[in-house]
C-alpha cells in the first residue's frame, strides 16, 4: 500500500466504532478509530506508533472485512470511486424494498448527515473562536494588571524618595508620565493587533468551513458510488469464497479419511512389533536370571571355602601371635622393673641437688632482693634530694625573676618620670625661646604635641615588651612544671616496671621449684644467663634515664 493514500470508514465501519460490537481485535479496532477520511497511511503511522508493516497488514484486514475503503491518493491527486446510481451503505432497506427510491432515500440521509457536520462544524469554529477570544482578553487584562502593578510600585517608590529632594521628585514625576504614556500607546497598539488577528481567525474560519461544506457534500457521492461497486463486489466475492470453502471441506474430509487410515495401519503394525518386543525380552530376561543364578552359586561355594581357608589362617597366625605377645610382655616387664629401680635412683639423686639448687637460689634472690631493695632506697633519696633541689632552685629563680622583674619596671618608671621631665623642661625652653624670639606659640605647642605622641608611643613600645617578657616567664614556668610532672611519672613506670619484673621472677621461680619433681633434670644455665641479660639491660635503662635526667637538669640551670 502506498503511505499517501488516505482510507474512509465503510458504514460497516461506523457501526463497529459506534456499536462496539467487539467482532474485532483491539489494535484492528485502534487503527479503525483513526481513520478519518483526511489522513494518510503515514499519519496512521505516526498517530498509532505501529510499523509500516504492521500498518499495512491492519489496512489489508480492515479493508477485505469491509470496514475501511480506499478515499483518494494524493500522490496521484485521484478519488476513488466509479459511475453509477447512489446507494448509501447504511441504507438496509433495498435487499427487502426493490420497487423504493434508493436513490432519494441516500440524498435525504446525507443531507441530514451534512446539516449535523455544518452545525457541529459551525459550533466547533465559533466555540474555537470564543475561547481565543476569552485568552487574548485574558491576556491583555493580565498585561494591564502587570503594568498597574508595575505603575503602583513606580508611585510606592517615588513616594519613598521624596525625602531626597525637589530635584529627584521632578524626576520621578518625569519617569511616571513618559512610562503612563508608553502604557496608553502600549495598551493601542495591543488593541489594534488583537482586533487584526481576530478578524483574519473569522476569514480563515469561514473559508475553512465552506471547505468542509465542499468536502462533504464530494464525499457523500463518492460514498455512494463506492458503495454499490462495494455490494457487487462482496457478492462477488462471497459466492467465489463459498464455492472455495465448499472445495476445501471436502478436501479436508478426503485427507482426514486417508490420514485416518494410515494412523489406524501405523498402529496396528506398531502393536504387533511391540508383542514380538515383548517376548523377545521376556526370553533374554529368563536367560540373564538363569545364568545369574548359577553364577550366585559358584560365587556362594567360592566364598565358603575362601573363608574357611582364611579362619584356618586366622587360627593359625593368632596362635603365633599370642606366643610372640607372651615373650614381649615377659621382656617389657623386666625392661619396666630396671627402668623404675634407674629412675628411683635418679630421682633420688636430683631431689638432693634441687634441694641444694633451691637453698642456694633463695639465697641469691635474697641478696639480690636486699640489693635491689637498697639501691631503689638509694634512687629514691636521691630523687627526693634533686627534686627538692630543683624546688629550690625553681623558687630561687622565681624570686631572682622576680627581682629582676620589679628592679626593671622600676628602672623603667624611673627612666619614664626623667624622661617626662626632661621633655616637659625641654618643651618649657622651647617655648621660653620662641617666645624670645617672638614665634607662634601654637607651633611650640604643636611640637610639644609631637613630641608627647612620640612618647606615648615609646611608652607603649616598652608596656609591650615587658607584657612579653612576662609572657615568656609564664611560659618557662609552666614548661618546668610540665617536665616536672613528666619526670614524676617517669619514675613512677620505673618503680611500677620494677615490681612487675620482681613478681614476675618470683613467679617463674616458684612454677619452677613445684615442676621440678614432675621435669626430668635439664640446663639451666641458659635460664640464668637470660637472667643476667635481662638484668644488665635493665641497668642500662635506668643509667641511660639517669643521664638524661641529669641533661635536662643541666638544660633547665642554663
Amino acid at each position: 500500500m502506498e503511505n499517501n493514500t488516505i482510507y474512509s470508514k465503510t458504514g460497516k465501519g461506523v457501526l463497529e466504532i459506534k456499536n462496539k460490537a467487539g467482532k474485532l481485535p483491539k489494535d484492528l479496532v485502534k487503527v479503525l478509530a483513526l481513520i478519518d477520511g483526511k489522513s494518510t497511511v503515514t499519519d496512521l503511522i505516526a498517530k498509532s506508533k505501529l510499523s509500516n508493516a504492521d500498518m499495512n497488514k491492519a489496512l489489508s484486514d480492515l479493508s477485505t472485512g469491509g470496514y475501511i475503503k480506499e478515499f483518494a491518493n494524493t500522490s496521484t491527486g485521484t478519488q476513488s470511486g466509479g459511475a453509477g446510481s447512489y446507494v448509501d451503505d447504511l441504507d438496509f432497506t433495498s435487499s427487502l424494498s426493490p420497487g423504493k427510491n434508493v436513490y432519494q432515500n441516500a440524498q435525504s440521509e446525507w443531507r441530514q448527515r451534512e446539516t449535523a457536520d455544518r452545525a457541529k462544524a459551525e459550533q466547533e469554529a465559533k466555540r474555537k473562536r470564543e475561547e481565543e477570544e476569552r485568552t487574548k482578553k485574558e491576556q491583555a487584562v493580565k498585561l494591564a494588571r502587570e503594568e498597574g502593578a508595575r505603575l503602583a510600585k513606580v508611585e510606592m517608590e517615588r513616594k519613598a524618595k521624596e525625602a531626597a529632594g525637589q530635584k529627584l521628585r521632578e524626576e520621578t514625576e518625569r519617569k511616571a508620565k513618559l512610562a503612563a504614556e508608553a502604557m496608553a500607546k502600549t495598551q493601542g497598539d495591543l488593541a489594534k493587533i488583537l482586533e487584526a488577528e481576530r478578524k483574519a481567525f473569522e476569514l480563515a474560519e469561514r473559508k475553512k468551513l465552506e471547505e468542509q461544506q465542499l468536502q462533504t457534500s464530494e464525499n457523500a457521492a463518492r460514498r455512494a458510488r463506492e458503495e454499490i461497486e462495494r455490494k457487487f463486489k462482496e457478492e462477488t466475492e462471497n459466492r467465489a469464497r463459498e464455492e472455495q470453502e465448499r472445495k476445501r471441506k471436502e478436501e479436508e474430509a478426503r485427507k482426514q479419511k486417508e490420514e485416518a487410515e494410515r494412523k489406524r495401519k501405523e498402529d496396528e503394525e506398531l502393536k504387533r512389533r511391540e508383542e514380538e518386543e515383548r517376548g523377545k525380552r521376556a526370553e533374554e530376561e529368563r536367560k540373564r536370571k538363569e545364568e545369574e543364578e548359577r553364577k550366585r552359586k559358584d560365587e556362594e561355594e567360592r566364598k565358603r571355602k575362601d573363608e574357611e581357608e582364611r579362619k584356618r589362617r586366622e587360627e593359625e597366625a593368632r596362635r603365633i601371635r599370642d606366643e610372640e605377645e607372651r615373650k614381649r610382655k615377659e621382656e617389657e616387664e623386666r625392661k619396666r622393673k630396671e627402668e623404675e629401680e634407674r629412675k628411683r635412683s635418679e630421682q633420688e639423686e636430683r631431689r638432693k641437688r634441687e634441694e641444694q639448687e633451691e637453698r642456694k637460689r633463695k639465697k641469691e634472690e635474697e641478696d639480690r632482693r636486699k640489693q635491689e631493695e637498697e639501691e631503689e632506697r638509694v634512687r629514691a633519696e636521691e630523687a627526693r634530694k634533686r627534686k627538692e633541689d630543683e624546688e629550690r632552685r625553681r623558687a630561687d629563680e622565681e624570686e631572682r625573676r622576680r627581682r629582676e622583674d620589679e628592679e626593671k619596671r622600676a628602672r623603667r618608671e624611673e627612666e619614664d618620670r626623667r624622661r617626662r621631665e626632661e621633655d616637659e623642661r625641654r618643651r618649657r625652653e622651647d617655648e621660653e625661646e620662641r617666645s624670645s624670639r617672638g614665634e607662634d606659640p601654637a607651633a611650640g605647642r604643636e611640637v610639644g604635641d609631637r613630641r608627647e605622641r612620640e612618647e606615648e608611643d615609646r611608652r607603649r613600645l616598652e608596656e609591650d615588651r615587658r607584657r612579653r617578657d612576662e609572657e615568656e616567664a609564664r611560659q618557662r614556668r609552666e614548661d618546668d612544671e610540665r617536665r616536672e610532672r613528666e619526670e614524676r611519672s617517669r619514675e613512677e613506670e620505673s618503680r611500677k616496671r620494677r615490681r612487675e619484673e620482681e613478681l614476675a621472677k618470683q613467679a617463674a621461680a616458684k612454677q619452677a621449684a613445684s615442676a621440678r619433681t614432675d621435669l626430668p633434670e635439664f640446663d639451666l644455665s641458659g635460664l640464668r644467663a637470660m637472667e643476667s641479660q635481662v638484668a644488665a639491660e635493665f641497668e642500662k635503662q635506668q643509667e641511660a634515664l639517669r643521664k638524661r635526667e641529669e641533661e635536662e637538669e643541666r638544660r633547665r640551670e642554663q
